[in-house]
């Protein structure tokens, strides 16, 4: 007799390297830099059968997370790209950095978001936000913004 098809959610089911959904995230602090890139360079970055936004809409994201349930604390850069899939419009991650071991692995067998992990720094600075991704020591993003004022959901993209 073996597993259940409905009960095997990770792979070695008797030993999970993280816990079954949902996981619970508190005081999470995210830094999103929108921007306009050439639609046919964002296009090269897709995967078939996703389709570049016409306006060519992309943001780098700084993720600083204190508390997870699932995952234990982590930072994590990461690039979005506007893209539309069967006409509808989303965002696809094409490169994501993570510092977490266990969220790598998560990221990959549940989420379907390669991660490489990375040295990160992801932290407020005078009047605004730094988050960095190094790999080897070979700096990979800078994102430095300033700010004045949290952003309302309505306000975004």
């Amino acid at each position: 007799m073996g597993l259940p098809w409905d009960e095997g959610w990770n792979i070695p089911f008797d030993a999970p390297y993280y816990p079954p959904l949902p996981v619970v995230y508190r005081n999470v602090e995210f830094q999103h830099v929108f921007f306009e890139a050439d639609p046919a360079a964002v296009a090269r970055l897709l995967p078939e059968p996703l389709v570049a936004a016409p306006d060519g809409a992309c943001s780098v994201v700084g993720i600083r997370v204190p508390f997870s349930s699932g995952y234990g604390a982590f930072a994590e850069v990461a690039v979005q790209l506007k893209c539309s899939l069967r006409g509808e419009v989303g965002w696809y991650c094409s490169h994501v950095w993570h510092d977490g071991p266990r969220g790598i692995s998560a990221g990959r067998e549940v989420w379907g978001t390669p991660k490489v992990f990375a040295d990160l720094d992801v932290r407020h600075v005078e009047g605004g936000y730094l988050s960095r991704a190094s790999v080897s020591g070979a700096p990979i993003v800078t994102i430095s913004s300033t700010h004045d004022r949290a952003a309302e959901v309505s306000e975004l993209p």
